[in-house]
């Protein structure tokens, strides 16, 4: 290995890319056929998940007992925790929002409460003209995508104003809503065509916070340490359907998304 390799099972909202193995010959297939045994393969693959695995859902008892085994593993093929983290575990917080009430006023009148949307995890939000909100006018669904995407680690506090043709994509507020890292600023949405002169805005948060990690794992390079090569897949599921009285647990042993095995395997 002449370049540091980074393996990491990711968490939640964290968007991760699986590892993959590609054949490129018959030697290449005599090397896999060593490296990725059934057995192994099996193992991994009924230990992450069995029923007291709980569908590892992110914020349950299942979901650490899957991350326990995967940082046991790395532990024995040898990797490194990265620098910074305890042990392999990179710990990092998760809040979800609800707002409990809304009072919006623009250009000194009430403005229809379907109209907006309160992204934040500060538990009051008070805004208006003179508190320092950005203001940004996206033009196009595109533009409006970027837009909240960079807002995902906001660095202020921003007012965006939304054509009314695009009313339909306050509807993604919610799943926003539902995943944030802490933060200080607040992103308001308003769905007019009209000027916003003057704003008005106090509302009132519920927040909950949801304790997460990914696991990594460092297996240090040669001659190129600082070269990077990370392979990485997510480790978390939907957990159980209480509503299914037959079988409720969604273990995910043949779901498509193998990537935190393979990421093992390769090890």
């Amino acid at each position: 290995m002449h370049s540091k390799l980074i393996i990491s099972l990711t968490a939640g909202l964290l968007l991760s890319t699986a590892g993959a193995l590609t054949a490129q010959n018959g030697k290449t297939d005599k090397v896999l056929d060593k490296t990725i045994t059934l057995s192994q393969t099996t193992t991994l693959l009924t230990t992450l998940s069995a029923d007291n695995m709980e569908g590892r859902k992110i914020g349950t008892p299942g979901i650490k007992k899957a991350a326990a085994v995967i940082a046991r593993q790395f532990k024995l093929a040898g990797l490194k925790p990265a620098r910074g983290d305890s042990g392999y575990y990179q710990n990092f917080t998760m809040v979800k929002s609800h707002i409990l009430s809304k009072s919006v006023e623009v250009n000194g009148k009430p403005f229809a409460d379907s109209l907006s949307a309160i992204i934040s995890t500060e538990a009051d939000i008070k805004a208006n003209d003179q508190s320092g909100y950005e203001i940004i006018r996206p033009k196009d669904q595109q533009e409006i995508i970027k837009v909240l995407s960079a807002r995902s680690a906001p660095k202020t506090n921003a007012l965006i104003v939304l054509p009314t043709k695009f009313e339909r994509l306050l509807k993604i507020a919610p799943r926003l809503q539902n995943n944030q890292f802490q933060s200080r600023y607040s992103t308001i949405l308003l769905c007019t065509d009209e000027p916003v002169n003057h704003f008005q805005i106090n509302a009132t948060n519920q927040l909950s916070h949801t304790p997460m990690a990914n696991i990594v794992g460092i297996l240090p390079g040669k001659t190129k340490p600082d070269e990077l090569v990370i392979f990485s897949g997510h480790y978390d599921h939907l957990g159980i359907d209480p509503g299914n009285k037959t079988d409720s647990i969604y273990n995910s042993s043949f779901a498509p998304r193998k990537g935190q095995k393979i990421n093992i395997i390769i090890l």
